[in-house]
């Protein structure tokens, strides 16, 4: 007696080929049971005259499960609700699914009635062929380098068949070129049974070419001292300055007048005075000439500086106010540009 022996990883890569195996066919025969349901509701809406109901019950069971008797019954429903060219072509598919069941048949009975019943299929089609209508798709000077796809319908239209006739079923259908940098053409067309019609798409449009930006370029921020408000600040504190500076000034001579009156005599530096209260005026009359001197430098370094930021700016206004200093006084004047 032999024993065969099967490894451990070898036992379990067998068990899992065998689940898998059993998943796909519970899986086939889930799939089978459905359609063979979606088949039966078809059936029955088929007996109540609900055709075009019962196209949608054949339809969801021919995906699952592409029988020919399903073919067949989905085509007696789409000549039914004026299909005619979709039911020609599951005529014939039905007739080449009946002819592969007769190759396969397991014995003569049934190889003959799949024989008839594909006999029977390709009669329905013959029927139809002379009522069938037909489209002829053109493009009209294809340009070669663009790749262009023709729908009929949304279904895309294989090369073979742009310029022959095809089958299709009455009634309009929409025919759609595209390519890529091109603007997509539409093209309606009615088709009557037995009829044949010609649709020319145009020539596609390439697409305008997108609109080109120019950057913005922001224009230079101009220093803190160009400013308008900096260059009239300055210009005011230096006019002020002055002023304040020719005040004290006409209070020192004032008060230098008064010493002299009370006998200081300033031909000499420091100057010497009679009497104490000579010297309080001769020393109140320094310190104002002192406070003039620095306001109408001050003042003038300011006013100068002003002048300069203002030639130095951007020319952003056509005038602008300029402080001034003369002998008889200050003030400001408008500098206009001409």
């Amino acid at each position: 007696m032999t024993i065969v022996k099967i490894r451990p990883m070898v036992a379990l890569a067998i068990v899992f080929a065998a689940a898998l195996s059993s998943h796909r066919v519970a899986a086939e025969s889930d799939d089978a049971a459905t359609a063979a349901r979606l088949f039966d509701e078809g059936i029955a809406l088929v007996d109540r005259g609900e055709h075009a109901a019962a196209s949608e019950k054949f339809e969801q069971s021919f995906a699952l499960e592409r029988l020919s008797i399903t073919a067949y019954n989905l085509a007696s429903c789409y000549q039914k609700v004026g299909r005619i060219a979709s039911a020609w072509h599951l005529f014939i598919e039905a007739e080449k699914g009946y002819l592969a069941d007769a190759a396969r048949a397991p014995d003569p009975a049934t190889r003959d009635d799949a024989k008839r019943s594909a006999s029977f299929a390709a009669g329905r089609a013959g029927e139809l062929a002379p009522r069938l209508p037909h489209l002829v798709i053109r493009l009209r000077s294809p340009d070669p380098q663009a790749a262009v796809m023709v729908t009929r319908d949304g279904v895309p239209v294989p090369p073979a068949e742009l310029g022959v006739p095809v089958p299709v079923d009455p009634g309009a259908h929409e025919v759609r070129a595209s390519a890529a940098g091109y603007e997509d053409v539409d093209v309606r067309v009615d088709v009557l049974e037995a009829e044949t019609a010609a649709v020319e798409v145009p020539s596609l449009v390439p697409l305008p070419a997108p609109p080109t930006s120019t950057p913005l370029v922001e224009p230079p921020a101009h220093p803190w001292w160009s400013r308008p408000a900096v260059i009239y600040s300055v210009g005011g504190v230096g006019v002020a300055s002055v002023a304040t500076g020719l005040t004290f000034g006409t209070l020192a001579w004032m008060r230098k007048r008064d010493a002299v009156k009370l006998g200081c005599d300033f031909s000499t530096d420091p100057g010497t005075c009679q009497s104490t209260e000579a010297k309080a005026v001769a020393d109140r009359a320094r310190t104002f000439s002192h406070v003039s001197t620095a306001a109408v430098a001050a003042g003038t370094v300011l006013v100068g500086a002003a002048l300069v930021a203002y030639l130095l700016a951007p020319d952003e206004a056509s005038s602008m106010p300029v402080p001034f200093v003369t002998g008889d006084g200050a003030g400001v004047a408008w500098l206009i540009d001409f």
